[in-house]
This record gives structure tokens, C-alpha cells and sequence, in this order.
């Protein structure tokens, strides 16, 4: 966003540091006020236009998400991305909740549309653990959207906390819950050897 990226050149500039901005202008804009790389390739003259695609090996796969980039005809693009079998279709949201709840693992992101569809989703998902006795459910406290956390929910802090190096948006995997309702947490797999625990 705009503000974010003020910030950067600010410090770059008093460093004497050099920025190479790196994005796609046909992706999702940024949360705040965006426009930042539109800003940059006009006032700047070093600007590259990378055209060729090298993420997917498949060169079909590679040439549908380039037609998908563009909105050329999207009933042709989920036809072709079906059946391939990368769209699951469902009878109703029910059935489509419970399969996300019977299949979800801690490591899944899950994108719900509404704040009632995540609450949703979040108690069936936490329902099915139990159920699996990979939560337990006898100790809990509640978070902020009411719902009871105990050891072996997955949660995510919701604010940036310096002092303890949390950081806003990340999983961690409950542990322990006091008898004073602290939880003692641990980070989900971020590839670092040893995992942090938090309280």
C-alpha cells in the first residue's frame, strides 16, 4: 500500500539503498491505498516487463492460468480447470462445510466470504477434532469471536506484540491452557529447526 511503501523509500533514501519493486498489475490491489507499482513504472525509465511465465511445468496449465489472468471467457476457463479436477462442486454450502471439516489439517488456509461463514467453518472444523481427540475440549478459554480454544486448537494472533515477537495473522498450535486462562502456544511449521513456544 501507499503508506507502507512511503515508509520504505523514506528509509531507503536516509540508508542511501536502492529498491527494486517486484509485482504483477493484474493481481488483487493492496489492502490500503494501492496503485503503488503504477506509480513506479511511470516514474521511473528502469522498468522490465517479464512475459514468460515459469512457475507451472505444465505448459497448458501455465497457458489456462495466463487466460484466467486476463478474464478471457471464465466459462471456458472453470470448464477446462474442472476437468482437470482443481474445482470440487457441491450440492449445497452444507455439504461443502462439512467436507472442508472433515478434511482440514492444521497446515490448511481456508478463505470463507463472511465473518459468519469463518465462525461456521471454525466450529464444525473444531467439532470434528474433538471428535478425533486431537483437541481437547475439557479446558477451554474463549477468543475473540467467542468460540472456546484448548490444547491442540489451531489459532492466530490478531495484533502485532513486540515484546513477544507475535506478529499479527500467525498460527500457532495451543498446548496448555492455565488454570489462569494463559496459553501456552507453539508456532505452526515455519521451516526454522526449533519451533517457538509463547505463552
Amino acid at each position: 500500500d501507499q503508506d507502507t511503501a512511503r515508509a520504505l523509500l523514506t528509509i531507503a533514501d536516509e540508508a542511501g539503498a536502492r529498491v527494486a519493486l517486484v509485482g504483477d498489475l493484474h493481481q488483487l490491489p493492496a489492502v490500503g491505498r494501492g496503485g503503488v507499482l503504477d506509480f513506479a513504472t511511470r516514474l521511473t525509465p528502469a522498468v522490465v516487463d517479464m512475459t514468460s511465465l515459469h512457475r507451472f511445468t505444465d505448459d497448458a496449465y501455465a497457458t489456462l492460468t495466463l487466460e484466467l489472468r486476463h478474464g478471457r471467457n471464465p466459462a471456458a476457463i472453470f470448464d477446462q480447470l474442472n476437468a482437470l479436477g482443481l474445482i470440487k462442486l457441491h450440492e449445497s454450502n452444507d455439504d461443502m462445510q462439512e467436507t472442508i471439516a472433515k478434511t482440514a489439517c492444521p497446515e490448511d488456509a481456508i478463505t470463507a466470504a463472511t465473518n459468519d461463514e469463518t465462525r461456521t467453518l471454525n466450529e464444525r472444523i473444531r467439532a470434528e477434532r474433538i471428535n478425533r481427540s486431537e483437541v481437547d475440549d475439557l479446558r477451554t478459554v474463549c477468543g475473540n469471536d467467542g468460540l472456546p480454544i484448548g490444547a491442540g486448537d489451531v489459532i492466530q494472533t490478531r495484533r502485532n506484540e513486540s515484546a513477544l515477537s507475535v506478529a499479527n495473522r500467525q498460527a500457532w498450535i495451543v498446548q496448555h491452557v492455565g488454570d489462569d486462562g494463559a496459553l501456552s502456544v507453539v508456532e505452526t511449521v515455519n521451516g526454522r529447526k526449533q519451533q517457538r513456544i509463547v505463552t
